[in-house]
């Protein structure tokens, strides 16, 4: 059956987004030399790097959990691990989508203070 709570979680998700990008485009919009700099920054290769890292991290930390999770569903399968189902499983998935966008934002943040 179709859960109409995804629409209302998408349609809060989209409405979070926009919210972010008007006042970020807003901010924008007020001082011409500050969006100046900020396009600069953006495009400096530190930053670049930097973003490339975390997301690097951020990958082997998705795939590992990824592996991890089929690594499960096999064995369980053969009947020597319990089975994820239900509420583990939707925890599981939460999980690794929300864990490789942590480490993303964390390396960042590290990288930047050490850089």
């Amino acid at each position: 059956m179709f859960d109409p709570c995804i629409i209302t979680l998408l349609g809060i998700l989209l409405v979070g987004v926009g919210i972010a990008t008007l006042v970020c485009f807003s901010a924008f919009k007020k001082d011409a030399h500050s969006t100046d700099r900020l396009v600069a920054d953006e495009l400096a290769e530190r930053i670049v790097l930097i973003r490339a890292r975390a997301g690097n991290r951020a990958y082997w930390v998705s795939a590992v959990l990824i592996y991890a999770g089929l690594m499960w569903a096999s064995f369980a399968a053969n009947g020597k691990l319990p089975e994820l189902g239900g509420d583990t499983l939707w925890l599981f998935l939460a999980g690794a989508m929300i864990l490789p966008f942590l480490v993303y934002i964390t390396g960042l943040v590290i990288d930047q203070q050490k850089m």
